[in-house]
């Protein structure tokens, strides 16, 4: 209920008009369904269902759109006004292109801005993947015809899953060098609290093109072996956050392997991404201290 209002107004607020606005209510307790109540908005649609969780009320969600294009957003961001005109005319324009993002604000509590975050996309979309899952699910466009056959959303993550379905079956990704969405963070955004269970899902989705990548790509290129990094550093944090002991130190060495005798700029910063992964998924504190020194 905190971020509801602002984030419902700047939907209705949208340079681009012609939409319908569906909103799932996924059995609140507090005072959002109050909120949707006293919006008036005739593009508004509420659909109350008894609480499923994500999954469920993102699939429940898309069933009931019937436009040929779709936007997310999530109940605590914000969508500035230019984000559906931008995202439609880009679609119109580039038949070849399926999915949409742009760059992101980062917000605190309060809607202040504090950070950047680039929109997750490149040319070489299973490498980018590899490295993590860097799309702001809420920022994205997506053409309806392109999405895979019901659940669209299959199991967590969820996004991460799609993408790599998508990617998989040819559909291209576009990110709009424009900042069109504030993404939120706060301790009650959905990805924390839920960061154990995600973390053996990410683990699943990651591991295999980590793999592909390091059998498939030129390891001696300084932004392949970057890419790599930063992902064999996430990776290794989310089996040390579920549990996973010996594919967290699989991809530790992985890690290391790859940055030993190698040190470019863009190596640096991404092994330092690596490595706070790593740290922050609870390895063992000697590994902690390897590290550091590394980073050191």
């Amino acid at each position: 209920e905190r971020y509801l209002r602002a984030a419902l107004d700047s939907v209705i607020a949208q340079e681009f008009r012609d939409f319908e606005f569906v909103v799932i209510d996924d059995g609140s307790t507090d005072s959002s369904l109050h909120i949707l109540q006293q919006c008036h908005d005739p593009r508004l649609k509420v659909h109350r269902i008894t609480h499923t969780g994500l999954i469920g009320a993102l699939n429940d969600g898309l069933a009931r759109c019937a436009g040929s294009y779709i936007a997310r957003m999530d109940a605590d961001d914000l969508s500035y006004p230019g984000r559906l005109s931008r995202q439609v005319k880009f679609l119109e324009s580039r038949r070849d292109v399926s999915v949409v993002t742009c760059e992101c604000d980062l917000l605190d509590e309060a809607g202040r801005v504090v950070g950047r975050k680039a929109g997750g996309v490149s040319d070489d979309m299973i490498l980018e993947l590899a490295a993590g899952n860097q799309i702001v699910h809420g920022s994205v466009m997506v053409r309806r015809a392109a999405l895979p056959p019901a659940p669209v959303y299959p199991r967590p993550p969820e996004d991460y899953w799609l993408w790599v379905t998508m990617v998989r079956a040819g559909h291209r990704f576009h990110c709009l060098p424009e900042v069109l969405y504030g993404f939120r963070t706060h301790d009650e955004r959905y990805s924390l609290p839920h960061a154990h269970s995600q973390s053996a899902g990410i683990v699943e989705v990651q591991w295999p093109l980590l793999q592909e990548c390091m059998a498939t790509r030129d390891l001696n290129q300084p932004s392949v072996r970057a890419r790599l990094v930063r992902g064999w550093g996430s990776v290794a944090g989310a089996a040390y956050r579920s549990g996973d002991r010996q594919r967290g130190d699989q991809a530790r060495r992985r890690l290391l392997e790859l940055v030993r005798g190698h040190w470019e700029p863009e190596l640096a910063a991404e092994a330092d991404h690596g490595i706070e992964a790593i740290v922050w998924g609870g390895c063992h504190w000697r590994f902690v201290w390897s590290l550091r020194w590394l980073q050191w």
